[in-house]
């Protein structure tokens, strides 16, 4: 292990507790703010880690969680079309800095981070992140970003338990009308 795994990996273990904290609870703000410092720090392990096309894409994820955040705060919903116009820049960026097959997976799950980050209800901002970031483990094992694969398999965890702990009953809820209305 090199000295910039070394510290990719000790960036990550900061990147995990940040992303983790904030699905930990039902208010947006609390998961844009932890989305917000843990994208920042995944920039750099990714940079570290020489992986170009997920260290672009995650650069348009802060500006996205930004103005999001901001917007939260006034109150006001993220229009559609900025929805739209940031999945535009996720697929741009991955199209000019695509290197490997692997690239595409970063690009899909940057899209779904687009409409996770969108979303009034954080049950399904987190169910949403869930696949998101089980893409980003596609592309970070085929990139050979270890530091991110250890990053993102802990997120997931602790994001399920978060859906566990907070969403089940809505979930069930929901299960229940999709399940009557086939009655």
């Amino acid at each position: 292990m090199t000295p910039t795994d070394i510290i990719a990996t000790v960036i990550g273990v900061f990147t995990t507790v940040a992303a983790v904290s904030g699905m930990q609870f039902k208010n947006m703000k609390y998961i844009l703010i932890s989305q917000l410092v843990s994208n920042s720090l995944l920039i750099v392990q990714y940079l570290l880690q020489g992986t170009i096309s997920g260290g672009g894409v995650v650069i348009l994820a802060i500006v996205q969680v930004a103005l999001g955040y901001v917007l939260t705060r006034l109150g006001k919903p993220f229009p559609i079309y900025l929805t739209g116009a940031f999945i535009f820049g996720y697929v741009l960026i991955s199209a000019l800095s695509y290197s490997v097959i692997f690239d595409i997976a970063s690009c899909l799950a940057a899209c779904l981070f687009a409409v996770s980050m969108v979303q009034k209800n954080s049950a399904v901002c987190r169910a949403i992140t869930i696949v998101s970031l089980a893409l980003w483990l596609v592309y970070d094992f085929g990139t050979g970003a270890y530091s991110a694969v250890l990053t993102h398999v802990v997120i997931i965890t602790l994001t399920a338990v978060a859906v566990i702990r907070l969403d089940r009953g809505e979930w069930a809820a929901a299960a229940r009308k999709i399940f009557a209305k086939g009655k």
